[in-house]
């Protein structure tokens, strides 16, 4: 019983060592020694393959775990492609003898020309494997005059199925994170400007990009959270962000930019749906064809002789914003609004905003406000 104890205390104490650990295989390696005296050991990863590789090895040369991975993989008796069946499956804790005879070992390649140039003769290998796949190879090495008692073995046994579990979760995390850095690269990266929001309309990501179009388009009056509710209110889907929706918006310069909503994931009944808003920039030269190097605002400015304010009010209008709206991103009255409006009708030549669109873009906007 006392013995039993004393086994009990040291697996508690294994699995304690490499739960949550960031160099989680490592850590496996330093605890079977330190715990077990498991001095010598590899672990490797196992792909879809069957292939061995990205070895960690602790007291192995790195030179021997590449040229197992190289050439000896082939050789080696425990090697999955190597074992009748799926023995592994039945028999994930393995020693020498569990697979032929010490003398027939004796006779191998993998044995003569790998193993015994390291220094060793036993072996034990632990597979892990993930809903009946592998994913993961520890070996377990001695010098010929030591063993491995079957103690050991039995130990090893118990924790087989903790560290397939541990190894599971590792890998997931490992493939999580490298899939957000390569999310958060392309999307930073990205000409689009991307707003992720969830049904509360809570911004939970943005890239470089969106954070200068919104900048842009209301010269940094609102935050990305306002110009998530700005937008779906004039979309008509404030609050109904589960419907597809697009729509064009037109900076205080003039330049153009289409969003478009999709929902990202999941669905009316999830915890966490999230929203995609994407900020799309059109140069508006290609629709108006001015014949000229200047830039759009400036043909139109000089045109039809637009103050420099006159021509923020212009591009805030064929946002479809009501005066109001103008007014809060601009830091002035609703009635210095309506002026400036006015000044912009009677310059143009239109009486209401629907005319001065189809004037200045050819298109037409809702609303005819004055």
């Amino acid at each position: 019983m006392e013995s039993l104890s004393e086994n009990q205390k040291d697996i508690i104490y294994f699995f304690e060592s490499v739960t949550n650990s960031k160099n989680f295989r490592q850590q496996v390696l330093f605890s079977l020694a330190e715990i077990f005296n498991l001095e010598y050991s590899t672990f490797f990863l196992i792909d879809s393959g069957g292939n061995l590789f990205n070895p960690v090895a602790l007291n192995v040369e790195s030179r021997s775990t590449n040229s197992y991975v190289e050439h000896y993989q082939e050789k080696d008796i425990f090697h999955p492609r190597n074992l009748p069946g799926k023995k592994f499956m039945t028999n994930p804790v393995m020693y020498i003898t569990d697979v032929m005879p010490l003398e027939e070992y004796e006779q191998t390649e993998y044995y003569n020309d790998f193993i015994k140039k390291q220094g060793f003769y036993h072996e034990i290998i632990i597979t892990l494997t993930e809903k009946g796949k592998l994913q993961g190879g520890i070996g377990l090495y001695k010098p010929g005059n030591e063993c491995f008692d079957h103690k050991t073995i039995k130990l090893l046994k118990l924790i087989n199925r903790f560290l397939e579990r541990q190894l599971s979760q590792h890998l997931a995390l490992q493939r999580a994170r490298a899939h957000e850095q390569i999310y958060q690269h392309c999307i930073n990266k990205s000409a689009t400007g991307i707003i992720l929001f969830d049904r509360n309309l809570s911004v939970l990501y943005s890239n470089d990009a969106a954070a200068e179009m919104v900048a842009a388009l209301l010269h940094k009056r609102l935050s990305l959270g306002e110009f998530v509710k700005h937008t779906l209110s004039l979309t008509g889907n404030l609050h109904n962000p589960y419907k597809d929706s697009s729509l064009t918006l037109y900076s205080p310069s003039l330049s153009e930019f289409t969003v478009r909503v999709t929902p990202a994931t999941g669905g009316h009944d999830s915890d966490r749906e999230t929203f995609l808003m994407e900020l799309l920039p059109e140069d508006l030269p290609r629709k108006l064809h001015t014949g000229t190097d200047k830039p759009v605002n400036e043909n139109i400015k000089e045109e039809y002789n637009l103050s420099e304010r006159e021509l923020q009010v212009l591009g805030l209008i064929m946002q479809g914003l009501t005066n109001a709206e103008a007014a809060r991103i601009l830091y002035i009255s609703p009635n210095t609004v309506k002026a400036h409006l006015r000044n912009i009708l009677k310059k143009t030549g239109t009486d209401n905003r629907m005319k001065l669109s189809q004037k200045i873009m050819g298109a037409t906007l809702p609303g005819n406000e004055l």
